[in-house]
């Protein structure tokens, strides 16, 4: 039997029928700060109009600096792809989402007033994202055609009825943070020119960190009256490329220069 073991309390993994799919949505929400920390969770069930029918969500999961947001439809295990998930998940990604939505969405969440909520959803659909209770083979495929993402939660249960979640699957990404641009230095092979050094860190921080296509690499900032240079420490990774690059921090505090 699967279980987790946190600070010598031992958590047994619950069957994905112990719960009702009430109960599992309450306990999502009872623990929206430590499973999305950079957003707003909370409840959202408005009839959404569809040419696939009328459709209620279950939640909705809002990026606190307003980048992006979420339709959540929450299942457990045992439902059917085809005769339940498929049908409600097709309704809501294409559904009609106006001032009605606008308004129950900055209900549900105080600190989202209504003329932002209202510039949310005039920008492209929401985001669609499956959270199940256990993983099920194909459903991620399945749900990538609609397209929504799958996030499996599964729940344990401690003797004293305390509850601990693992979590897999997709994690709701945020746009990244463009930093600066940068270009190559045709004096300098391999330097890279920063066009707006204000937002990194300072020269006198010993090296940088900066994933290139999926490989940390480090670097260092070099300071020349006027002008800001980063330089490889050992083989360039940006051999062949051209740029220019953006270099942006992401919302789990990465370098990233593509």
């Amino acid at each position: 039997m699967t279980r987790l073991v946190i600070e010598g309390e031992s958590f047994q993994k619950l069957s994905s029928k112990a719960l009702y799919e009430s109960e599992y949505q309450r306990l999502l929400l009872s623990n929206a700060e430590s499973l999305f920390p950079d957003f707003h969770l909370a409840s959202f069930s408005p009839l959404i109009q569809s040419e696939y029918d009328n459709r209620r969500p279950d939640l909705a999961l809002v990026d606190k600096e307003l980048r992006a947001w979420w339709v959540i439809e929450v299942e457990l295990a045992d439902h059917s792809m085809a005769g339940h998930v498929l049908p409600q998940v097709e309704g809501l990604a294409r559904g009609r989402y106006g001032t009605d939505e606008a308004a129950r969405l900055s209900a549900a969440i105080p600190a989202l007033r209504m003329k932002e909520a209202l510039d949310l959803l005039k920008g492209e659909q929401p985001k669609i994202l499956v959270i199940v209770n256990e993983e099920r083979e194909n459903w991620e495929d399945e749900l990538r055609r609609v397209p929504a993402s799958l996030m499996v939660v599964e729940v344990f249960r401690s003797d004293r009825n305390k509850h601990a979640l693992r979590v897999n699957g997709h994690y709701p990404e945020l746009p990244e943070d463009i930093l600066t641009v940068c270009r190559r230095d045709s004096r300098l092979p391999g330097f890279l020119i920063v066009e707006s050094p204000a937002k990194l860190p300072s020269a006198g921080v010993a090296s940088l960190f900066i994933d290139v296509e999926g490989a940390l690499t480090e670097w260092s900032r070099i300071d020349v009256q006027d002008r800001v240079w980063l330089r490889p420490h050992g083989v360039n990774p940006l051999e062949g490329l051209s740029g220019p690059f953006n270099l942006a921090h992401t919302a789990d505090g990465r370098l990233v220069l593509d």
